[in-house]
């Protein structure tokens, strides 16, 4: 008889938001993966999926349980993460939003457009 025990991972994550200087910008996601006994934990499958699109992104995470994913547009994101022995984690919405920084003698418009 096998006895198989799932575990619980948990997931510490920081957004990182970028600054809008013309027509684009995008954020970044980091994430740090821990078990219950608050080890890291290397190789776990992480997919990040844009909610407002559908473009996903799949990738490890590193030796020391860390995971990031830049250039990502602005919107809402669900984070898959899975490893063996232990539960599904899926968390959602993770929001990456955008900062519109105006620098020094630049002028808001109507439409929100910066000129300068």
């Amino acid at each position: 008889m096998y006895l198989f025990r799932t575990a619980k991972i948990s997931f510490v994550s920081t957004l990182f938001a970028a600054s809008l200087f013309g027509q684009g910008g995008t954020g970044t996601i980091t994430g740090l993966v821990k078990d219950p006994t608050g080890s890291v934990v290397s190789g776990a499958n992480v997919k990040l999926t844009n909610e407002e699109n559908g473009t996903s992104f799949a990738q490890q995470t590193n030796d020391s349980g860390i995971f990031r994913a830049g250039s990502l547009v602005p919107g809402a994101y669900r984070i898959d993460i899975e490893t063996a022995g232990f539960d599904k984690l899926i968390r959602r919405p993770v929001t990456v939003e955008v900062q519109i920084m105006i620098k020094k003698g630049q002028q808001k418009t109507k439409n929100d457009s910066y000129k300068g």
